[in-house]
């Protein structure tokens, strides 16, 4: 069609038809909708973008329980990923979080571990190691005596994790798989941590300890 003929009610019908012949999801339609606004933008300046987009679909993450990540830390013990579990599920950090910790980060004496940085991907497509977005990204997290311990047997110099975040995701994956535990993603590992208390995190490795 001639640029200048396109209306929102064509836009609109393409835009569905992709939808349906690919079911793409939300982000996707939103980015093509962006790019089409944006071409159409620069010939024709008085043209008013108004399309109706797929709503972002709700992921109904499974809550792990503890017995699932007692599965894991036993399935995967001798391995990097066992610490990137135990991070993730008892202090509630991201991958690439995971990933940018240094074992200099951890105070042992005072049980601390300072958050302060992040593994991103750039537009590059290259792992690089910067600041947190935000302020509440720095943040000074308690240890458990139990996880000190379990860190203890592993740590070193230098970098904590020398996966990548998609290593990570991609090796927890199949770990999952190969336990035969419900499908959860590693960044749900996350979610017990903010719902247990640090009293229950407390007694959490003796229970692992027990049953592995």
């Amino acid at each position: 069609m001639s640029l200048y003929k396109i209306k929102n009610l064509d836009i609109q019908i393409a835009l569905n038809q992709e939808k349906k012949k690919s079911d793409l999801s939300a982000k996707t339609m939103k980015n093509i909708a962006g790019f089409v606004s944006a071409s159409i933008g620069l010939y024709r300046e008085d043209f008013r973008f108004k399309v109706t987009l797929p709503e972002k679909e709700r992921y109904d993450y499974y809550l792990p329980t503890q017995d699932d990540i007692t599965a894991l830390l036993a399935y995967t013990e001798g391995k990097e990923l066992h610490t990137a579990i135990l991070l993730a599920a008892c202090l509630g950090l991201r991958r690439g979080e995971i990933c940018a910790l240094k074992w200099s980060d951890f105070d042992w004496k005072r049980k601390e571990v300072k958050i302060n940085k992040a593994t991103v991907l750039t537009d590059e497509s290259e792992w690089k190691v910067k600041n947190p977005k935000s302020y509440a990204g720095n943040r000074v997290l308690s240890l458990s005596d139990g996880l000190i311990a379990e860190l203890k047997k592993v740590s070193s110099k230098g970098n904590v994790i020398q996966a990548t975040p998609t290593h990570i995701s991609h090796r927890f994956r199949w770990a999952v798989k190969a336990l035969g535990l419900e499908h959860f993603r590693f960044h749900d590992l996350r979610h017990p941590y903010v719902k247990l208390t640090t009293k229950k995190f407390a007694t959490f490795f003796e229970n692992f300890r027990a049953t592995a």
